[in-house]
């Protein structure tokens, strides 16, 4: 009975000392190791971004305004066409039948005319003689009159017939590039309502513009001949250039969400962009050139507080009050190497920057512009605050042998003596 309870109590002192070897990774020190970037002297921009679609300038959407079938179909896509040059024919055969018709109406409207207007020549020296009564001639006169209008309208038939004939053959407004084709030869076309689109025509390919949506909060960092960069996804390791050409004032109301149309002017002499695509805008608001550069990661880094407490009892015995702080009701403050309390604020952060012996120190800084991953830095009272500088941005914790840029924070276990 004895033999099995010592066994039990072995057996149960293994397991626990087994999870203490797990839990403690094997008997190595768990360590802190600090991630760094060096600071750079670089461009750096603050842009707006938005999304539009491509569109070339000057595209003509070329109809017709009589109804048909097209007979003829003379240009396909991407044909260069010149301006006045035949594109497409409708079927003549109605066309033509309504102007003979129109013709022959007017050639028996003339005749009743000549003989309408040769009764009035009779009948008005004999009104004048009072042989015949003022009732007669008017009789006479309105129907002289009438027929005279008569002739007139079978005239503007003939004319309309003779245009309508006209637009048969559909001509190309200007000289340009034909980017849509709607129709194909044997196809309908009513135009009764409203022209039908038979082609695009765009005028030049070489420049294009973007209509691009922008967030009424944004639009008033937008102003006329602003910088532009923008990419496409069919060329997305290049990035073209344009400027803002208008902004249009008439909002869109789309899901409670007021936007405005900026139109983006942009050359495209290599004719890689294509009408349509979606291009990836970003406005320029401002532009710092050869300035100090830090990633944004490096501004939002805050040290644990056990590291904090090293930092503090480092510094002279009458500084101690004020100390720097990550926690508690006084989170959103911390102090600066020289005791003034500093308040991450506006345009001020804080730098920390890693020693070669594992060392950190904490550098107030004003800060600048930002493209959302790198920030620049405008003015520091430290002058180690430069290129080449190495600034924390992250922290990785590891287990294993301490390394000469990792500082230990957990508490070292006690060797027992045995």
């Amino acid at each position: 009975m004895i033999k099995k309870i010592v066994i039990a109590v072995l057996a149960i002192a293994l397991i626990i000392s087994a999870v203490w070897w797990l839990l403690t990774g094997n008997g190595k020190t768990s360590s802190f190791s600090f991630e760094t970037q060096k600071i750079e002297i670089g461009t750096i921009e603050n842009v707006i971004t938005s999304t539009g679609t491509l569109d070339p300038v000057g595209a003509v959407e070329v109809g017709t305004q009589v109804s048909g079938t097209l007979a003829n179909v003379y240009v396909d896509f991407n044909d260069t066409v010149k301006k006045g040059q035949i594109i497409a024919e409708l079927d003549k055969t109605f066309l033509l039948s309504a102007l003979e018709e129109a013709r022959a109406s007017l050639s028996r409207t003339k005749a009743l005319y000549e003989q309408a207007e040769a009764e009035y020549e009779r009948c008005k020296p004999l009104h004048e003689k009072k042989f015949l009564s003022d009732q007669e001639f008017a009789k006479v006169r309105t129907d002289y009159l009438s027929q005279k209008a008569a002739l007139e309208i079978s005239q503007a038939s003939v004319n309309k017939a003779r245009i309508n004939l006209g637009y048969a053959t559909i001509r190309s407004p200007i000289s340009g590039m034909v980017i849509t084709r709607n129709v194909e030869a044997g196809q309908t076309v009513s135009a009764s309502l409203s022209a039908p689109v038979l082609f695009v025509i765009a005028e030049n390919l070489s420049k294009m513009e973007i209509l691009a949506s922008v967030d009424e909060s944004d639009i008033g960092s937008i102003k006329p001949g602003q910088s532009v960069k923008f990419t496409v996804q069919a060329h997305a390791d290049r990035i073209f250039t344009g400027s803002v050409s208008q902004i249009r004032l008439q909002p869109e109301v789309i899901q409670n969400v007021v936007t405005y149309t900026v139109v983006v002017k942009a050359e495209n002499p290599d004719g890689l962009l294509l009408p349509g695509m979606t291009a990836n805008i970003d406005f320029i608001e401002n532009r710092r050139e050869s300035v100090l550069i830090v990633p944004a990661a490096a501004l939002r880094f805050t040290p644990p507080e056990a590291f904090l407490d090293k930092v503090n009892n480092k510094r002279p015995q009458g500084e101690k009050g004020n100390r720097m702080q990550t926690a508690g009701p006084e989170r959103g403050k911390r102090n600066d190497p020289q005791g003034s309390p500093f308040k991450k604020r506006g345009n001020r952060a804080m730098l920390w920057l890693l020693s070669e012996d594992g060392s950190i120190e904490p550098v107030p800084v004003q800060t600048g512009i930002t493209d959302g991953s790198r920030t620049e830095i405008v003015s520091s009272k430290n002058e180690k605050i430069k290129e080449g500088a190495a600034i924390i941005t992250g922290l990785k914790i590891g287990k294993g042998q301490k390394s000469k840029k990792s500082v230990s924070l957990l508490p070292q276990p006690r060797m027992r003596r045995r």
